[in-house]
């Protein structure tokens, strides 16, 4: 059987807000690609991470982002975990399909861990 990585993006909560917790993109970049995570990705200032893994359970890679982001950084950071599947699936499934999005509408997604 393959193992075929999975894509996920991973929501760091907290990071670059206000003047704390500040890291820099390449360092996080660098940070995942330590942890063995494929086509590490950041979006912005955000704290916001692409990558591919052929772990498929969420809850082992949440230990392990949060494990390696405190062993680091010397700091919490709070993981949300979901797969880019996931994310288009939301996007897809909207009831405002169809409906241009701009300065009249905006379309908002919360995630809880």
């Amino acid at each position: 059987m393959v193992n075929h990585p999975i894509e996920y993006i991973a929501f760091l909560r907290g990071i670059n807000v206000g003047g704390h917790k500040i890291i820099k993109m390449t360092e996080l970049t660098g940070i995942f690609q330590s942890m063995g995570f494929a086509d590490v990705k950041t979006y912005l200032q955000s704290g916001n991470v692409l990558f591919s893994s052929g772990e498929k359970e969420d809850a082992k890679l949440v230990a392990t982002i949060e494990g390696t982001m405190k062993s680091l950084l010397g700091y919490e950071v709070n993981v949300i975990l979901r797969t880019t599947q996931y994310i288009r699936e939301i996007v897809i499934d909207t009831p405002f399909s169809g409906k241009p999005v701009g300065k009249e509408m905006k379309f908002y997604v919360t995630f809880y861990p």
